[in-house]
C-alpha cells in the first residue's frame, strides 16, 4: 500500500480487508490483540495521509465462531482516503452491512446527494419484477397507449405504470429489506447467547 500511494499524486482511496484494526476497541472476543501490530497500522495510515472514512451500521466486519466461548468479532474492512480524494467527495457515507454469508460483511460507500427543496421520488427498474410474467404484458400495454408521444415522456410513464404493478404485485420490498436488516443489525449487536447459538 506504501509503495503504491506514495508514487500516486493523484487522489486515492483504498478499502477491503486490511486484516488488522486500528484500535483495540474494534475487535470482541478472542485474544487480545497485539499493540505493536495496531501502532504499525496506524503507522502507515497516518504516514500515508489517509483518513478513516469511518461508518455507520454494524462496529464489525468480521465474525468467527459459534459459542459465547469462540466469538470473535473485528473491523478488518474499512475505507481509507486521501484528503485530495475527500475533498473532491465530501458527502460520503461508508455502511457496514449485517454479516450474512461470509466470515465478512460487505461495507458499501455511498455518496449522500443534498438537496435542497422537495424531491421528487426517483423510479428504478428493478430485475426482480421480470420474474412475474405479466411484466412484459404492462410495459407491452402501456408503452403502446400512445405511439405518437416523445420516447422520454413515454419511458417515464411505462416506468411510472410498471411501478405501480409492481408495488401491488410485490408490496414494498424495500420496506422489507430494511426491517429485515435491521433486525439482523439489531441480532449481531446484542450479546451472544449460548442457548442461541447452540
Amino acid at each position: 500500500m506504501r509503495k503504491l500511494l506514495e508514487q500516486c499524486e493523484l487522489p486515492a482511496i483504498v478499502f477491503g480487508d486490511f486484516n488488522e484494526i486500528l484500535y483495540s476497541d474494534e475487535k470482541d472476543g478472542g485474544e487480545t490483540r497485539d499493540d505493536r501490530q495496531m501502532a504499525n497500522f496506524r503507522h502507515v495510515v497516518d504516514s500515508l495521509a489517509l483518513r478513516d472514512l469511518g461508518f455507520k451500521g454494524s462496529p464489525y466486519t468480521w465474525s468467527r465462531g459459534k459459542s459465547v466461548d469462540t466469538l470473535v468479532r473485528e473491523r478488518l474492512d474499512r475505507y481509507l482516503a486521501s484528503q485530495r480524494w475527500c475533498a473532491l467527495f465530501p458527502n460520503v457515507v461508508v455502511t457496514n452491512l449485517p454479516v450474512n454469508n461470509s466470515d465478512h460483511g460487505p461495507i458499501l460507500l455511498k455518496e449522500e446527494v443534498r438537496q435542497r427543496g422537495t424531491r421528487s421520488k426517483m423510479r428504478r427498474f428493478e430485475s426482480l419484477w421480470l420474474s412475474n410474467e405479466n411484466c412484459e404484458k404492462v410495459v407491452k400495454e402501456k408503452w403502446n397507449e400512445d405511439e405518437c408521444m416523445e420516447a422520454p415522456t413515454r419511458i417515464a410513464q411505462t416506468l411510472e405504470k410498471l411501478s405501480q404493478w409492481a408495488s401491488s404485485t410485490f408490496g414494498n420490498i424495500k420496506k422489507q429489506l430494511k426491517e429485515t436488516e435491521k433486525r439482523l443489525k439489531y441480532l449481531q449487536s446484542c450479546q451472544p447467547d449460548a442457548r442461541v447459538l447452540a
